[in-house]
């Protein structure tokens, strides 16, 4: 990065640690792009323009590094984070965990899919087309189908949708497809261009839920209209966690768009924790700009919280 003098570089090395420096990992991006060059049609190499590449860091070194480096700033950023976290893990801990276990309880095709060991890859020609914003009309209207088809078997069944007309496929945004597939996937392989394999929210749709009770019932519907196309791939369910970094929970599924191998992610929501998603949401972008890979973690998130005689106690990385 040219825009940087070597003084600066020395400040982001001691920042970032051991994680992948942002300035050198632009040059990585550049080597991929001219190996993929060729599997390019003609006149989308230009999508890849540095501004674009600097754009998908989602950096921008003048206008986000550089601010960051103010000790201040970072300091309001880690306080923000922590109060955050600490009062949606007691509003969840303290008063909504007993309904939520209860409803889970129920939902026994759940740990049918949690017992699962699979291991997710998108096809190469469908993770190629997807970071060059090439996924098929076909296969997006078949994911739109599914979740129409959901939305009419929670209708059957009396499940009450949150803002059902909020219920729309997603198209995650090039840039961050782009910064997942190659600095943050492909960091963790040999090749960089294998991050893009991995890459499972490319569409993606969320529903919101007042109760737990409707939440699940709901992965009931979805579990049924999955069954003729692969079944649900792989399921994460945060709200069945102790604390949880961040804060936030939800219930994270993967599945096919049917008739197809393109994994695409459905999301469900508790209202509590989804009507305070954009202002959640604004600060994981500043606080994943420290995102390191080993030991260190999140940089702006140095502690953890740990149960200790039926208590939670908070816990700083460094041993204190």
């Amino acid at each position: 990065m040219e825009d940087l003098d070597e003084k600066e570089k020395d400040v982001l090395k001691k920042v970032f640690g051991s994680g992948p420096r942002h300035y050198e990992i632009v040059d990585l991006h550049l080597k991929q792009i001219k190996k993929q060059g060729p599997k390019l049609k003609e006149g989308k190499i230009k999508d890849f323009g540095i501004d674009e590449k600097i754009d998908a860091m989602e950096l921008k070194h003048l206008m986000w590094v550089k601010p960051f480096l103010d000790a201040v700033r970072v300091v309001a950023l880690m306080q923000k984070i922590f109060k955050q976290e600490s009062v949606l893990n007691n509003w969840f801990l303290s008063g909504m965990q007993n309904e939520q276990m209860n409803a889970r309880k129920k939902c026994k095709k759940l740990h049918l899919v949690e017992g699962k060991k699979t291991k997710l890859r998108q096809p190469r020609r469908i993770a190629d087309d997807l970071i060059c914003g090439e996924i098929s009309a076909e296969l997006k209207e078949s994911f739109k189908r599914l979740i129409q088809k959901i939305v009419q078997g929670c209708k059957e069944k009396k499940i009450k949708l949150s803002e059902e007309w909020k219920i729309k496929v997603n198209q995650k945004k090039m840039s961050r497809l782009h910064y997942k597939a190659f600095y943050i996937y492909g960091a963790q392989y040999a090749d960089a261009s294998d991050g893009a394999l991995h890459l499972f929210d490319g569409h993606r749709c969320s529903f919101s839920f007042s109760d737990f009770a409707s939440l699940y019932e709901c992965f009931d519907v979805i579990f049924t209209e999955t069954s003729k196309s692969g079944g649900i791939l792989r399921c994460k369910d945060t709200f069945n966690q102790g604390w949880v970094d961040g804060g936030y929970r939800h219930l994270l599924l993967n599945v096919y768009a049917p008739g197809s191998e393109y994994v695409c992610e459905i999301q469900l929501h508790h209202d509590v924790f989804f009507q305070r998603k954009h202002e959640l949401h604004e600060t994981y972008k500043e606080a994943r700009l420290f995102d390191t890979i080993g030991a260190e973690g999140n940089l702006v998130h140095p502690w953890r919280c740990e149960k200790d005689n039926g208590k939670w106690r908070l816990r700083f990385l460094d041993g204190q």
